[in-house]
């Protein structure tokens, strides 16, 4: 396993390679549209962009990245760890850090890599397109490359807003006798930051929503849901609206990142009707415990907005103790502190 410091290594290199000599490296810009093939990868196309687009395009990624490597190295120093910008694993639990994290995974951990294929293994790209149709666009591709292979691969999630114009009309100005036209085209607003970039082999993820969009990494995450559901439909944790509860997390990609917390964790599989009563008291959840007609005990969920509550009671943090070991007061104050207080803050 890559550690923190090799990690840290790779992406200087990855700087050095984005700070490069064009006369050493090629770039290139693509877009990548929705696949229609069997395996659904990605199609890349190339925009012919001028050579000092380019440019600009290589200076926005290597200031990046500059900048990224400054803020750990500040970090080092820094008296607070809380407020240092950090270079770790990829991992749920760092989605919500602040200062945002820059994490790392290898491309053999992302199930759907193979989705950008074409752009990390193919050194020339023959399909040419512009943004006139971008309906189908994913993501934007900035490549620097050698003679054999692409190098270095910053991907940047695509938006219409991108397309200057797009959603209102440009109208004729007019200023003393000078006058306006609109343009003919609309102008295309180039990417000043990018989300995640591929090297030696690593992915380095700036911004995990736009990574996890781009590369379907929810399929990761709804693999972890299963085996937590496959689990709650053989244990006697009910749900009174279970079908329901289930519709509503496979539908959301906070709830899927949230079940993965769940199935890294574990505490689930140890839950009592004891420790569920305990926490939603606790924590004063918008759920209950009741018993359904047939006399068994269930979690009573009466509103589907109230399903992330489920999700914190099987997250607990020492649900694996159960409330029915506790046996003192003192352990019974800590374990109300650490597994409902400080967990949903």
């Amino acid at each position: 396993m890559t550690s923190e410091e090799e990690a840290r290594a790779l992406l200087s290199e990855a700087k050095d390679v984005a700070n490069c000599d064009p006369d050493t490296y090629h770039r290139d810009f693509l877009l990548a549209n929705e696949g229609d093939d069997v395996e659904l990868r990605y199609k890349a196309q190339k925009v012919e962009f001028h050579s000092h687009i380019l440019t600009e395009l290589n200076i926005t990624l290597t200031e990046q990245l500059q900048g990224f490597l400054a803020d750990i190295r500040e970090s080092d120093e820094a008296e607070s760890k809380d407020q240092a910008r950090q270079i770790l694993p990829y991992d749920v639990d760092n989605y919500n850090h602040s200062p945002t994290p820059i994490q790392y995974i290898n491309e053999d951990d992302v199930s759907r890599s193979d989705l950008v294929s074409e752009f990390l293994n193919h050194l020339t790209v023959n399909n040419v397109t512009d943004f006139s149709t971008v309906d189908d666009t994913v993501c934007q591709v900035f490549r620097i490359k050698d003679n054999f292979s692409p190098d270095l691969v910053a991907f940047r999630v695509f938006t219409k807003k991108q397309i200057v114009g797009s959603n209102y009309r440009v109208k004729i100005t007019t200023f003393g006798n000078q006058e306006y036209n609109k343009l003919e085209e609309n102008p295309v607003a180039l990417p000043d930051y990018f989300d995640f970039i591929h090297y030696d082999g690593m992915f380095f993820v700036f911004h995990p929503g736009n990574f996890e969009k781009i590369l379907d990494h929810f399929e990761t995450y709804k693999k972890d849901a299963a085996e937590v559901f496959g689990h709650l439909e053989d244990s006697n944790i009910n749900i009174s609206d279970y079908r329901g509860f289930k519709n509503t997390v496979q539908k959301s990609n906070n709830a899927l990142r949230r079940m993965r917390r769940v199935r890294k964790r574990g505490k689930y599989k140890n839950l009592t009707r004891d420790t569920v009563e305990q926490l939603i008291s606790e924590w004063q959840l918008d759920v209950g415990v009741s018993k359904n007609d047939e006399g068994v005990w269930e979690i009573k969920l009466d509103d589907l907005r109230n399903a992330g509550d489920i999700l914190k009671i099987l997250d607990d943090d020492l649900a694996v103790s159960g409330m029915d070991v506790i046996s003192d007061t003192e352990n019974e104050e800590k374990y109300i502190v650490k597994g409902g207080k400080e967990t949903l803050t």
